[in-house]
């Protein structure tokens, strides 16, 4: 079993008009990105708790037959 780590954080898009979709709204939960490394999703949500966002990472096992686990 594997583990995966992802690297989520709350959007607040403020005054961004970049490449955020509509439909996704203020507040939302969003992924900014995955690793195997504990230490690496640390060290990104580490940064990004600095530049001000709200960050969750979320441990998933992938199994052998290839599925996620919780």
């Amino acid at each position: 079993m594997s583990e995966l780590f992802l690297v989520n954080y709350k959007l607040n898009k403020g005054n961004r008009k970049d490449y955020i979709p509509e439909h996704i709204k203020d507040g939302e939960w969003m992924c900014f990105t995955y690793t195997h490394s504990l230490e690496k999703a640390h060290d990104i949500a580490k940064e990004m708790r600095k530049a001000g966002h709200e960050i969750n990472v979320q441990l998933l096992y992938i199994g052998e037959n290839g599925k996620v686990n919780v």
